[in-house]
């Protein structure tokens, strides 16, 4: 029984090995292609599995069009080729949907050739038709090989970490012969003509717009608005060249290192986001008046960034795809929402020169980018007439937006040399008016009258300390006024100085104090040169000269109320503000209002050439008599 047992298995290995061997043969004659539905064998295998044991495998199925793989597995072909004619014939295959194609052909059980093709494999040394998917062998005359394909994807560096199966294998493979192929070649370069020559148009056009932009920001290095300008530029150059078709020359280049272009666009589209959000942010000076939205494109650039990098590199170690065209479609609805609050609360909020230019390219953006979306996923299969098939896409709509943003820079540095020259102008007569103010008569003619006081009345030391501080102060304001910003720290050495002058002249008849935080560093940060001044002289003249109280006290105090403000006090318990107009509304009047005008205007002069913002609010102290002034400054 055992006999008969064993003997009957081994006739139906042989069955199986026969059919597996002999098949139906392609034949092919010049005029015919074919596919391998009815006349090739099909096995789904493990991804380790060599050549040698699918052989041996018993499960090979005739292979048929519902045939559908099983994920993340391996699919091996089986078919015979036999060449009619006498002549030695080149036989093409084609298939450019797989990652990996493996070829191995046989002639009378004897490897003769060993091919491999896809996506994942390097245009380095490609095949003479400059095309990923398709591959050559050549058949003698009267002669049948045997062929096995190995359809895999590409597995990555860490596949164990991989969280979805990979994409589906085809099984849509081709053979053509020579003349069959170079027709089919013919019509497939005519079919992508106006594509190849749309592409060619933006490529060559960034490239333009990147060397210009690249040379005005050597010149322009500080420029904050040219760089992410480049930036951009650059990534929306590189996303245009790595998705370069393979059968050109910047294709076979992109494709030398395969997991490059075929990740490498998801991870520049978004580095180029992250660009061209904080490019708007600085067209728009957002910094200046809209600091909350500013802040906001800043955390998103910054998660663009890590979102566009993280994917690249999950991406390379596993070749996740399915979580790629899972993350396709998710994240491109919120990046969509994204631009489109920005819009809107641009349109609203902002007011800028700029807001048209960001209007029109941010809608140019929106609309080809959402029809690129929609060809790339649910309209996949929709052929669009003409120019149209190939007009509507992301690098197209970039360099619409580019030019737009051209334009836009163009203007702006216009608008802003304008205002350059009118601010130096307006600037070199402020601080003219600044120094007369900081040097006024009447405080001259009172210090040299203490002076003249004191050697009258033979208080030679007085005479001489005070002369030698009016005359160091006097040195200091001359010096200050030539620069556009000190150092905190010398703002407050200035004012020391001068309150000693004036405490001088009043007989020690108030205390004074300068209070600092200790976390504070003076040294870097600057401000305009004696703006304390006109507010401490307020405080002495019109505040505490005029106030009959014993202590009569000036307090300055310096502190940090959060991260990246201060905040600078002036309180004085003099007369305060209203009391001391009715005083001095005749004397002295033209003096107050002079300062004050003066100071304001350098204050506006400083908030509009520097990112450094200051505020000043004047707070009369009802319950305490006096006046407090509290300087907001945000470094």
């Amino acid at each position: 029984m055992k006999f008969y047992y064993q003997s009957f298995v081994v006739i139906c290995l042989l069955i199986a090995n026969n059919a597996l061997a002999v098949g139906d043969t392609l034949r092919l004659t010049d005029n015919k292609s074919s596919n391998l539905y009815e006349k090739s064998y099909v096995l789904v295998a493990d991804n380790n599995q060599t050549l040698e044991s699918v052989k041996k495998n018993t499960k090979w199925l005739l292979l048929k069009p519902d045939f559908k793989p099983e994920k993340n597995k391996t699919i091996w072909l089986h078919f015979f080729v036999e060449n009619e004619t006498d002549a030695t014939q080149p036989i093409f295959i084609r298939n450019p949907d797989n990652e990996i194609s493996e070829y191995y052909v046989f002639e009378n059980k004897k490897l003769i050739n060993k091919l491999t093709n896809g996506e994942f494999i390097s245009t380095w040394g490609m095949n003479e038709n400059h095309l990923v998917g398709v591959d050559s062998f050549s058949i003698k005359g009267r002669k049948t090989i045997e062929v096995f394909i190995k359809a895999s994807n590409y597995q990555g560096l860490l596949p164990f970490l991989r969280l979805f199966p990979q994409k589906n294998l085809r099984i849509s493979y081709f053979l053509k012969t020579e003349k069959n192929q170079s027709r089919w070649f013919n019509q497939y370069y005519l079919h992508n003509l106006n594509e190849l020559q749309i592409r060619v148009f933006y490529q060559g056009g960034l490239g333009v717009i990147f060397i210009i932009i690249l040379l005005i920001y050597n010149r322009n290095r500080s420029e904050k608005l040219y760089r992410y300008y480049l930036f951009y530029v650059l990534s929306a150059f590189a996303f245009t060249l790595i998705k370069s078709r393979s059968f050109t020359y910047v294709g076979k280049i992109v494709g030398i290192i395969p997991i490059i272009k075929i990740h490498g666009g998801e991870a520049i589209m978004w580095l180029g986001f992250a660009a061209y959000l904080v490019f708007i942010a600085e067209l728009l000076d957002l910094h200046k008046n809209q600091d909350k939205l500013y802040q906001f494109i800043k955390i998103t650039s910054k998660a663009f960034i890590f979102y566009g990098i993280g994917i690249f590199l999950w991406l390379i170690l596993t070749n996740d795809s399915g979580l790629q065209a899972k993350l396709f479609i998710v994240t491109r609805i919120p990046l969509i929402l994204v631009y489109i609050g920005i819009l809107v609360f641009t349109a609203k909020k902002v007011r800028s020169s700029m807001v048209k230019y960001v209007l029109v390219s941010n809608g140019i953006l929106i609309v080809f980018g959402l029809i690129a979306w929609l060809k790339a996923g649910f309209l996949n299969q929709q052929v669009w007439y003409g120019i149209f098939n190939h007009l509507f896409t992301l690098p197209f709509a970039i360099l619409l937006e580019i030019i737009v943003f051209a334009l836009a820079i163009a203007k702006k540095i216009g608008d802003e040399r304008q205002a350059k020259n009118a601010l130096e102008k307006k600037a070199i007569e402020v601080e003219m008016m600044a120094l007369r103010s900081q040097m006024n008569p009447h405080f001259v003619f009172n210090s040299l009258n203490t002076v003249r006081y004191f050697v009258l009345s033979d208080q030679k030391e007085k005479a001489k300390n005070y002369l030698a501080k009016f005359s160091k102060l006097l040195r200091t304001i001359l010096s200050y006024s030539k620069e556009n910003t000190i150092s905190l720290r010398n703002e407050l050495e200035a004012i020391k100085l001068y309150i000693d002058v004036e405490l001088g002249r009043f007989e020690s008849n108030f205390f004074y104090s300068i209070n600092i935080d200790e976390e504070i560093e003076l040294d870097s940060v600057m401000i305009p040169p004696l703006l304390l001044q006109p507010f401490v002289e307020n405080a002495i003249i019109h505040g505490l000269r005029n106030s009959d109280k014993t202590e009569r006290i000036l307090a300055i105090k310096v502190s940090q109320t959060y991260e990246k403000h201060l905040e600078i006090s002036i309180v004085d318990n003099g007369v305060g503000r209203t009391k001391a107009n009715e005083i001095q509304y005749k004397q002295d009047v033209l003096h107050k209002s002079f300062g004050t005008t003066i100071t304001n205007q350098r204050i506006e002069l400083f908030n509009q050439s520097y990112a450094k913002q200051i505020k000043v609010e004047t707070i009369d102290l009802v319950d305490e008599s006096g006046t407090k002034v509290i300087i907001q400054i945000k470094i």
